[in-house]
């Protein structure tokens, strides 16, 4: 899973969860925030997304199986649905959504040191799915070595325009 600030517009994170290992079809994310008060105004948006529900601390189940009951972090902040029940009418792998606020700029330290969950029904390999699979991850801070580098670029920016002033 990936979350990009860069990728989609101004002010919107974009979502990518992808399985890499057997299969399992994608039913949900659950994802907690740094801050609940930008949950009203949130949206969730993609060719996959069936539902996405937005309460703090209040988020576990979003009906007909897609849930993360039982171990993990959740309830959390936020469940984004995708697709149908069971691998019949669609058999999702790879999906990609974008968060975003009705008036706010989302950036990825929203997410940093947070909850995130998802849920895949269908899970096994090519002659046995007959399982389901809820995996739970801490969004990572950044890296000091991304952090230095930045600034390091920042730097480089401010020498070459004094440069040219």
């Amino acid at each position: 899973m990936t979350l990009d600030d860069q990728a989609a517009g101004p002010g919107e994170v974009e979502v990518t969860i992808e399985v890499i290992t057997g299969e399992g079809d994608l039913r949900a994310i659950f994802m907690d925030v740094a801050d609940d008060s930008l949950l009203a105004g949130m949206i969730a948006s993609g060719e996959d997304v069936t539902e996405a529900v937005f309460a703090a601390s209040s988020v576990i189940d979003l009906g007909q199986g897609t849930n993360v009951n039982g171990n993990g972090p959740c309830p959390c902040d936020l469940g984004v649905e995708f697709g149908t029940p069971g691998i019949g009418s669609d058999d999702i792998q790879l999906t990609t959504f974008v968060l975003s606020h009705t008036t706010e700029n989302l950036t990825l330290a929203l997410f940093e040191g947070e909850a995130i969950m998802v849920r895949a029904t269908s899970v096994g390999d090519e002659f046995s799915r007959e399982n389901s699979a809820k995996t739970a991850a801490i969004v990572p801070e950044p890296s000091v070595e991304a952090l230095l580098a930045s600034g390091l670029a920042l730097l480089a920016v401010r020498r070459r325009n004094a440069r040219a002033a």
